[in-house]
């Protein structure tokens, strides 16, 4: 009978020590919040990091455009420049062909004087 006695006190004693390990191991409910609230925060700042370098592309492709515009802007006025430098360097020509021709035409005629 003693041995009977001895044997469910260690049967019980196993049991409360088995139960007590399993309840340490699994997380009370508030852990649980706390665990879920650490991932929602880290969520949170994954996407407050997703938005800030969107802001920056987007930003970067305002100063590309911006650029852009600038140097079709520059590339604009060097056309312009050198079309006008063409139409002086033309006129230049022009003039210069016309005084050899009125140079020629009178060498002509003072040869056909003499």
């Amino acid at each position: 009978m003693k041995k009977l006695v001895l044997m469910i006190a260690a049967v019980a004693a196993m049991t409360f020590v088995s139960c007590d390990q399993k309840k340490n191991n699994e997380p009370a409910n508030g852990e649980v919040a706390a665990d879920s609230t650490a991932v929602e925060a880290v969520a949170d700042s994954a996407a407050v990091e997703a938005g800030d370098s969107a802001n920056v592309a987007e930003e970067a492709v305002e100063a590309a455009v911006e650029g852009a515009e600038a140097a079709a802007e520059e590339a604009k006025d060097a056309a312009a420049d050198a079309a006008e430098a063409v139409e002086e360097v033309a006129a230049d020509a022009a003039e210069a062909v016309e005084d050899a021709a009125a140079d020629a035409a009178q060498a002509v005629e003072d040869a056909v004087k003499e």
